[in-house]
C-alpha cells in the first residue's frame, strides 16, 4: 500500500477499495453469521473509512493488515516445521532380545529381511 501515496486520488480510491474488498467481505460474513470474530472490525473500519471519504486510513488499514496475514503465515509454516522436526523419531539405538538377554545394538545393525529379524553383530536369524 506505500505504493498508493504518489498516485493521484482517481486511483488511489479504486486500489483502496479493491485491495479492501477481501476484508470487507470477510466482515460482512461474519457479521451476518453473527460470530463475534476479527474479520468483523476488520471490514467495518476500512468500509467507514471509505465510506467517509478517509482513503488515507482505509490504504493504513489494510497495509497492516496485509503485514499481519503475512506474519501469521510465517509463523504457522515455521512452527508446523519445528514441531514435525521435534516429532521425528531420531532413533540410533534399540533393544535386541538374544537367548534371553536384552542387549543394546545400534540401529544400522538390524536388518529385516522377509518379516524375519536378524543382526550382523549378533548372527542370528
Amino acid at each position: 500500500m506505500l505504493s498508493t501515496i504518489f498516485l493521484p486520488w482517481y486511483i488511489k480510491v479504486p486500489l483502496t477499495v479493491i485491495k479492501g474488498s477481501k476484508y470487507i467481505k470477510n466482515g460482512i460474513g461474519a457479521l451476518l453469521q453473527g460470530k463475534v470474530q476479527v474479520a468483523g472490525p476488520d471490514g467495518v473500519a476500512i468500509s467507514v473509512a471509505i465510506l467517509s471519504g478517509n482513503i488515507s486510513t482505509a490504504s493504513s488499514v489494510i497495509f497492516l493488515l496485509d503485514i499481519g496475514d503475512t506474519l501469521e503465515e510465517w509463523t504457522h509454516k515455521r512452527v508446523f516445521g519445528d514441531l514435525a522436526k521435534s516429532m521425528a523419531l531420531n532413533v540410533t539405538k534399540t533393544w535386541l532380545v538374544k537367548d534371553g538377554a536384552e542387549i543394546l545394538v545400534s540401529t544400522d545393525d538390524i536388518r529385516w529381511r522377509f518379516g524375519a529379524r536378524s543382526c550382523r553383530k549378533c548372527n542370528t536369524v
